[in-house]
């Protein structure tokens, strides 16, 4: 009996002795439990804001996407736009040649209007030279029958010029009238 006692008190002394190994091993246990609680429970964290960061994500892409779309159609529409101004411009172009060639049609009407009014006005002269000669000649003496010819002639030729005054003054009038109705009509066509 005192050998077992001996072996329960040597015993009794190596789990003393061990007591504080399995404290500690156990307070280690703990330890490292405690360490993968936190791990775990920074993993779950982790994961959660990985799941939150992929839904933004996602949710950026779809901005992009549609901010990429949004910006083709407006260049698209710029596109178009430029188009429309260009051919707007050759439009323009085309018109302004078309008034300027048509102003130097009017500009040479003019000229040549100026000029027959010119003309006009010198056979007007001429003819009231003719006319104060004939009433000096009248006044001094008797027509021979010679000159009544001539002065018939002359007084046809006097009606004739005035004829043709009334019927300048008519062009005159019908041009400008057809000129401005033009102008009006390209004013209206370049306002478009």
């Amino acid at each position: 009996m005192k050998q077992r006692t001996q072996e329960l008190l040597q015993e009794n002394q190596d789990l003393k002795d061990i007591a504080p190994i399995w404290k500690r091993l156990n307070s280690d246990t703990q330890r490292r439990k405690g360490k993968v609680e936190e791990m775990e429970q920074r993993t779950k964290e982790l994961l959660r804001e990985n799941q939150e960061l992929k839904e933004k994500c996602a949710s950026l892409r779809q901005q992009k996407s549609d901010a990429l779309a949004k910006l083709q159609r407006e260049q698209a529409q710029i596109a178009q736009q430029k188009k429309e101004l260009i051919v707007k411009d050759q439009a323009n172009q085309a018109l302004s040649d078309t008034m300027k060639h048509q102003q130097r049609k009017n500009d040479q009407l003019l000229h040549r209007l100026s000029e027959q009014q010119r003309k006009v006005q010198e056979m007007e002269q001429r003819i009231e030279k003719l006319l104060r000669e004939k009433e000096q000649l009248k006044s001094d003496a008797p027509v021979p029958a010679e000159l009544q010819g001539e002065q018939k002639e002359q007084k046809s030729k006097h009606e004739k010029i005035e004829e043709a005054k009334k019927r300048t003054m008519k062009k005159r009038v019908y041009m400008a009238g057809s000129l401005s109705a033009w102008l009006r009509g390209q004013v209206s066509v370049f306002r478009r």
